[in-house]
């Protein structure tokens, strides 16, 4: 038996050999698994080395064998170019042996022989120069009347004695000059007048001229075969008779078209005559294809011809041709009529020429083809007519694809066209051709034409010749736009006449106003010199002069002469016109004294009687808004038209009529707010109050409102007159004053609508600012009545009382009259 305490001893120990040989079992495994790792890893490397190393040296390898390739390749070419060299070479020699060296040897002697000529040709004109002008030394230039006759008559000796012939006298003729050889010369020639026997050593100038265009002739005789004349007189025939063969078939074309189209006319008037019977029958049968009425009509021209006797080809060849059509018979009957149609188609046994039947070919059957809506058979008619009438089957043959083109499923066009075909054209079948193939052939040909003069043209339309040539035109174009612009512009300049001078303390105002508002550029203007006429530069503002234009071309004003307005613009305008908006002019309603009313400009100093038109600038850059109450302002707008403000609505009435209603001030108008004419935006502005209603609304051109006689005037629209706003004393600026159609001034309250021909309480007449100042200023002092130099006791009172609407205001710059009804302002006091 064993204890427990042995037990326990045994199962420890039995347990720590147990977990010594788990232990020594992890261990091993563990052993093993990193030796497996390493071996592993080394087998992978030995692998990757042996990979590395293969690729190694297949790299090698290949490299060795792209050069050996290569130098193998090079080592062929160089022998195939050396072996090709060599016998180009010999090729060379050969063709030079036993081709090219007599045929250089003739050419290199033709030369030689052309020089030793010319050099002989040479010294013999030099030779014959000098002998010509020692003879005339020795001689004389000008000879004595008698003298000349005595040349002349040695001359002729001469040539009555020379046994060989050769020595003429006279020479050469031309006109009426005679050509005689000296004697004892060799070629020492005068000229003798034939008339008056005046001679000369010089040729005259025509006959030089003439020997001049002898020898350009031979030149061309020779190089070309025909003279230029003669090639200019080919080509003058042949348009000419290009011409008259157009003539011709013109001629004939409206003479068979009048017989078309009066044939049924005539048989209707004499339908016994046999012209009219053909006529009409080939009528029905070609134009109106009406078979069944042509049938019988030519029944009845056979039967006329055979009583007449001889054969018609008008009817024999109409019958044939229309048998053809219908095939109402068969094709040996129809030849035989074709056949008597062409023999008898002359005019007399004197004149055989084959065109009594072209009326009939030009005035119907072409006619029919771009007449008739029935295209297939027009054409078919014409085919047969080309080919039973005048043997022309090459026009036959196009004139039967158009046919089967028009009708597709006409079984009597394919049966004749096979018939032409088979008869007329038997080399097209043996190539393997029908009708079918040659209709589908020629399809193909006209759908490739068609593709080839596409590309063609769209070709062309890339080519940079083409690009070049648009742009050119579109430059040209451009350039006669704008001086066409330029030259209405400044006929507008022209017509522009000065009505009143400016003074020059209105003038430096105005150019206050440009320093003020940061268009300082434009104080320096050009002028010419009273003396010399030489142009200088003037500064209004500092009253600096040069001779040398300003640095900055910014800086420069061109002042406009309008009688002497330019044709171009120059740079500093253009740089000018593209900074400033055109919307910045400002033009003000003056008086002239007289009751007349005329327009000034603030900033040019330009003034019209006319309304100026008012011009808008689309560049984005120059955009301008200004806020005036219940309007808006865009200078990219045009300046005649205004943004409609929220205030304002687009309504209809129960006709459908459009009016505008004020949410505000419950006004109605006929016409759009926006057609109105805000402020200029040259016109200063004060900085806007709580009540935002701080701006001066001074000399505004805007709506009418509905004058106290509106009521009388049922449904008619408001006009467009100028007003005032007046003040109500309080600071408001409801009440206006305006003009109706009569002229008459009346008040009228934007606010509630009200409007009166009275004056209301407590309303007062805003005085417009002085000429002398601009819009912003507000200094300005109205002279009270009995106070000042208007006052009691005052000598001039009588000057400065008001006379009618007309009151005296002065301010510090100077004094002036204002109406009060119509707000114009003068300088001299008004007559009343």
């Amino acid at each position: 038996l064993i204890g427990t305490q042995e037990y326990r001893e045994f199962v420890a120990n039995e347990k720590a050999g147990a977990e010594r040989l788990r232990s020594m079992k992890k261990s091993a495994v563990m052993v093993q698994r990193y030796w497996r790792r390493r071996a592993a890893r080394q087998q992978v490397k030995q692998m990757r080395m042996k990979r590395d190393a293969a690729r190694k040296i297949q790299r090698v390898v290949r490299k060795h064998q792209y050069q050996k390739r290569q130098a193998d390749l090079l080592i062929k070419n160089r022998g195939a170019i050396g072996f090709q060299r060599l016998w180009r070479g010999v090729q060379d020699r050969a063709y030079y042996r036993d081709y090219l060296y007599e045929e250089l040897w003739w050419c290199r002697h033709k030369r030689y022989f052309a020089l030793l000529v010319q050099r002989l040709w040479a010294g013999y004109v030099f030779r014959r120069r000098v002998r010509r002008l020692k003879t005339i030394a020795v001689m004389g230039k000008k000879l004595r009347h008698e003298q000349w006759i005595e040349l002349i008559e040695q001359s002729k000796q001469a040539a009555a004695n020379d046994e060989s012939g050769s020595l003429k006298a006279p020479l050469r003729k031309f006109h009426m000059y005679d050509e005689y050889r000296l004697i004892n010369t060799l070629d020492v020639n005068y000229y003798v007048h034939r008339l008056t026997s005046a001679g000369t050593w010089d040729q005259p100038q025509a006959w030089m001229e003439d020997d001049v265009r002898i020898r350009l002739e031979l030149a061309e005789m020779l190089r070309l075969g025909y003279t230029v004349a003669e090639r200019d007189a080919a080509i003058k025939f042949q348009r000419m008779w290009r011409m008259r063969v157009v003539r011709v078939a013109f001629k004939n074309v409206m003479k068979g078209q009048r017989l078309m189209r009066g044939g049924e006319i005539g048989y209707l008037q004499d339908p016994n005559s046999g012209v009219a019977v053909a006529n009409f029958a080939l009528f029905k049968h070609v134009i109106a294809h009406d078979y069944a009425h042509a049938r019988l009509l030519y029944a009845r021209c056979m039967e006329m011809m055979t009583m007449r006797g001889p054969d018609n080809c008008f009817v024999l060849l109409s019958y044939a041709i229309y048998l053809a059509v219908t095939q109402e018979d068969d094709w040996d009957t129809i030849e035989l009529l074709a056949e008597r149609g062409r023999k008898a188609n002359f005019h007399n046994k004197h004149d055989l020429r084959a065109d009594l039947y072209n009326l009939a070919k030009a005035g119907y059957y072409r006619l029919a083809t771009v007449m008739s809506k029935r295209q297939g058979e027009a054409w078919h008619n014409y085919a047969l007519c080309l080919m039973l009438a005048f043997k022309d089957y090459n026009g036959a043959q196009a004139a039967f694809i158009q046919a089967v083109l028009g009708s597709p499923g006409d079984e009597k066009v394919m049966d004749n066209f096979d018939y032409f075909l088979e008869t007329y054209r038997p080399e097209v079948l043996a190539d393997g051709y029908d009708a079918f193939e040659l209709v589908r052939t020629h399809c193909v040909e006209q759908a490739k034409l068609k593709d080839e003069a596409k590309k063609a043209r769209m070709k062309a339309l890339d080519s940079v010749e083409c690009h070049a040539a648009a742009t050119t035109l579109q430059l040209h174009f451009r350039a006669a736009k704008l001086r066409t612009l330029f030259e209405s512009k400044s006929a507008k300049a022209l017509a522009a006449k000065p009505v009143k001078p400016i003074e020059e303390g209105r003038v430096f105002e105005d150019r206050a106003q440009l320093v003020e508002q940061g268009l300082a550029y434009w104080l320096w203007e050009q002028m010419k010199n009273e003396e010399d006429g030489r142009p200088y530069w003037y500064n209004n503002e500092t009253g600096e002069s040069t001779w040398e234009p300003p640095d900055d071309e910014y800086d420069i004003l061109a002042a406009q002469d309008l009688d002497n307005v330019g044709i171009e613009l120059s740079q500093e305008e253009d740089a000018l016109n593209q900074i400033l908006p055109v919307d910045i002019e400002e033009w003000e309603v003056c008086g002239d004294g007289e009751g007349r009313t005329f327009y000034y400009n603030t900033r040019t100093g330009e003034s019209q009687w006319e309304e100026p038109l008012q011009s808008s600038n689309d560049d984005p850059t120059s955009s301008l808004m200004l806020d005036y109450g219940d309007y808006s302002v865009n200078s990219n707008q045009s300046s005649n038209q205004v943004a409609l403000s929220p205030v304002w609505e687009e309504c209809f009435d129960d006709e459908g009529k459009i009016f505008y209603y004020n949410l505000e001030s419950g006004e109605s108008s006929w016409v759009d707010p926006r057609t109105t004419k805000p402020p200029s935006p040259t016109v200063s502005l004060e900085p806007n109050e709580s009540d935002g209603d701080s701006i001066q609304k001074k000399n505004l051109l805007i709506e009418a409102p509905p004058s106290p006689r509106d009521d009388l005037n049922d449904g008619e629209e408001g006009q467009s007159v100028s007003h005032s706003l007046v003040d109500d004393g309080a600071g408001g600026s409801s009440w206006e004053t305006a003009e109706d159609d009569e002229g008459n001034v009346f008040y009228y309250n934007h606010e509630t609508g009200e409007s009166t021909y009275d004056r209301p309480d407590g309303v007062q007449v805003e005085q417009p600012p002085s000429p002398a100042h601009s819009a912003h200023d507000e200094d300005t002092v109205v002279a009270e009545e009995g106070g000042g130099e208007g006052g009691e006791g005052d000598p001039y009172a009588d000057y400065y009382s008001p006379v009618g609407d007309w009151e005296y205001v002065e301010d510090p710059d100077g004094s002036y009259w204002y109406n009060s009804s119509n707000g114009e302002s003068l300088w001299e006091k008004p007559e009343y």
